[in-house]
Order: structure tokens, then C-alpha cells, then sequence
């Protein structure tokens, strides 16, 4: 239905674009057959029996054709010159091939041109029988008096035949192009509903809580409204997975997460290290310079932290208040405590600067190693006790 309106639509438009363009150029012919005239005949036009003049000069059939020649339009253009309301030279012929020289114009062109003294065009004016897309100018004399008409014209029927060609070619560019879009509207389909497809997927793991889901690039990249939904969509996952994974003061991992994933080191069959550290004396920091000192505290020694964890593998997560628990795979012992050794050496030097106070830390550290028939809990258990023996034994120090 919308391909027939549009067609409908289209066809009216070119007839009408066509008939307005023949328009014009009947206006152009008819202004430029009056200038070249007069500029070749100036001065009043005036009829002596049979003898036709402009100025002092005669005017023949001869030079009226000179002048059309002149023009050089189109062969579908006629041009004529009344005397009056008669045609006293005309290119128009009738039916029966003769020139319709001694014709007289129709009454509704005698009374606007003639008798009002218009310019007028007329988009279907009949001369002898046959519809003319016609443009009058008047003659008028050096007195003001009008003693005839200058014509141009163009048959109506060939705005309609020019218009018919045109619309079998628009409705065979009409059929073309139904046929590519519907094409392309079926391919462009396709690719939205896959789209949304992963973005239904996407959204429904991250409602079961997997957040290591990932959304598909190419709709990510899209430059449209389903690529901002996959972008808010991915954003959703960000925000979640911070709320529900990570501690909100340190951004590192919570204790559920860290259990989750360690789990998952076990179930991999992952061997690894777990280190448990404590900020020493970290009651005495929050009550001689308040807690929001005590929280600077814990996200700057948080990103120490996390910055020694190098290796993509290994995570830290915040245990519980001023406890962090670091989580090496494919460490032992050995390994990890070199690396703590390098993060306590850097908490050690650093001043921790909190409003005009200038604090040192330290921290005490208990290493321990998952052992074969270990469940999650018992190398964590382990490292907690050697921390525990570390404040005991004088703080500031790693005990494995």
C-alpha cells in the first residue's frame, strides 16, 4: 500500500514537475522571441492593408521565420506575432497542414492581454483545437495603446507524453528499489535481531550473576540505539559487578568473591599461595586521626597492594576491616613471600600524608600454601594463624 501511495505520489509529481518545466521554458522562449524582435524592428507596430511594420520597416513571413531560427529552440515550440487578435505570422499550422495565419486568438486572451495589457501564461489555452501551454505578451505603442500579442507555446500533450516516459522509468526505479530495500531491510533485520538476541543473553547471565560474560564487539559497536543499549548493558555489568564483587571503600575483592574464585582455584586443580595481612595498630591511627584517616589508610596500602599482584592471575581482597587476604596461583612459599617482602618494604618507607599529619605504617603478614586434600578454607586458616603469631611476636614482620 505505501509503495502504491508513494507511487502515486511520484507520478502526480512528475507530471507536475514536467508541465512546470515546459512552463518555463515557453516563459524563457516567448521573453526572448519579444526582446530579440523588438531590438531587430524597434518602434510601433502598425498595419497598412496587408503590410505589416515596426517603425518605418516591414516585416515579412521571411523575417519572422529569421528570427524563430534565431531562437534555436526545441521544434516542438510555436511562435506567433497578432496584429490585434489576429495571427499575422505564426509557425502554428491546422489539422490540415495549413499555416493558421488569419486566426484570431481565444476571448479570454483578447480581454486579459489585449484589453488589461497582462503578460499571462496559460497551461491550457485552445488554438484550433489543440491545448497549448501558451505565453502572451502584449505590443504596446509609443502612445501606451496595445496593437497586438507576441506567442509562445508548447502543446499540453507533450507534458503528458514527456511526464509518461519519465513515470515508467520512475516506477521501474520504484520496483528496483522496493526490491533492494526489502532486500536490505530483511539483511538489516537479521542483524538487529541478532543483536538484540546477545543482548538478551548478555543481560540474562549477568541477572544469574555471571559477570565474566562478555557482550559481542560488533554490537558494541554499533552507532545506534541497540549499540547504546550494549554499551548501558555492559555498563550495568560494570556497576554490578563492582556492588556485589568488590569492597566499596578499597574497589579490591570482597570476602565472598575471593572465596568464589579461590574455589574455583581448587576445582581447576591450581596451585597457589594465600597470604593474610593485617595494618598494625590501625585502632590507634583511627583514634588519634579520625576515620576518614583510617580509611586514606586502607585504599593507599589497598593499592600497594594491588599493584604487587602482577600477574593477571593473582587478586587481593579486602578480608574484613583492616585485614587483606592475597591470593597468588602458581605460587608456593618461597615465591609469595618475596613479593610481600617487596610490598612491606614499600609500606615501611612510605608516609602517608592526611591532612597536615605525616603517618607511618606497617603491617604484619602470614603466608601459607594450598596443600593437597585442602579444602578452601584450611590455607587461609593456616596464614590467619601465622599472622596471628606475628602480632605476637612483635608486629612488622612475615611469618610463613
Amino acid at each position: 500500500m505505501a509503495c502504491l501511495l508513494i507511487t502515486a505520489v511520484g507520478t502526480q509529481l512528475i507530471y507536475t514537475t514536467t508541465k512546470s518545466g515546459i512552463e518555463k521554458e515557453v516563459v524563457q522562449a516567448g521573453g526572448t522571441f519579444k526582446n530579440i524582435f523588438e531590438k531587430e524592428y524597434p518602434g510601433d507596430f502598425t498595419c497598412d492593408g496587408y503590410i505589416y511594420s515596426f517603425g518605418d520597416v516591414g516585416v515579412i513571413a521571411e523575417d519572422f521565420y529569421r528570427v524563430v531560427d534565431y531562437i534555436n529552440c526545441s521544434h516542438d515550440m510555436e511562435f506567433t506575432i497578432f496584429y490585434d487578435d489576429m495571427r499575422v505570422f505564426t509557425t502554428i499550422v491546422n489539422e490540415s497542414g495549413s499555416s493558421a495565419v488569419g486566426t484570431f486568438a481565444a476571448d479570454n486572451v483578447v480581454s486579459d492581454v489585449l484589453k488589461n495589457k497582462e503578460t499571462k501564461i496559460y497551461s491550457d489555452i485552445d488554438i484550433n483545437g489543440v491545448k497549448y501551454i501558451g505565453y502572451y505578451t502584449p505590443i504596446a505603442n509609443s502612445t501606451g495603446e496595445i496593437s497586438g500579442m507576441f506567442f509562445a507555446g508548447k502543446p499540453v500533450k507533450l507534458a503528458i507524453s514527456n511526464a509518461q516516459s519519465a513515470i515508467i522509468g520512475f516506477i521501474i526505479v520504484a520496483l528496483v528499489t522496493l526490491g533492494v530495500s526489502v532486500a536490505l531491510c530483511i539483511f538489516i533485520t537479521e542483524k538487529i535481531v541478532k543483536d538484540l538476541v546477545n543482548i538478551k543473553y548478555y543481560i540474562g547471565m549477568v541477572a544469574r550473576g555471571d559477570f565474566s560474560v562478555k557482550m559481542d564487539p560488533k554490537t558494541l559497536a554499533r552507532d545506534d540505539e541497540i549499540g547504546d543499549i550494549s554499551r548501558d548493558a555492559q555498563t550495568l555489568r560494570t556497576n554490578l559487578s563492582d556492588m556485589i564483587e568488590r569492597d566499596p571503600l578499597t574497589s579490591l575483592y570482597n570476602r565472598r568473591t575471593c572465596n568464589i574464585k579461590i574455589k574455583e582455584l581448587i576445582n581447576n586443580e591450581v596451585p597457589y599461595a594465600v597470604v593474610m595481612g593485617d595494618i598494625d595498630y590501625f585502632k590507634k591511627i583511627n583514634d588519634t586521626y579520625g576515620h576518614a584517616c583510617g580509611d586514606y589508610i586502607l585504599k593507599e596500602v589497598s593499592a600497594i597492594l594491588n599493584s604487587y599482584a602482577i600477574d593477571s592471575s593473582s587478586f587481593v581482597s579486602r578480608w574484613g576491616g583492616e585485614e587483606f587476604l592475597v591470593v597468588m596461583p602458581f605460587h608456593n612459599t618461597e615465591k609469595a613471600k618475596i613479593i610481600i617482602t617487596a610490598v612491606l618494604d614499600e609500606i615501611r618507607k612510605r608516609e602517608f600524608v592526611f591532612e597536615d599529619s605525616q603517618i607511618k605504617v606497617t603491617m604484619t603478614f602470614g603466608i601459607s600454601e594450598f596443600i593437597k586434600g585442602d579444602n578452601e578454607e584450611s590455607p587461609i586458616k593456616r596464614a590467619d594463624q601465622l599472622l596471628y603469631d606475628g602480632k605476637q611476636s612483635g608486629r612488622n614482620r612475615i611469618v610463613e
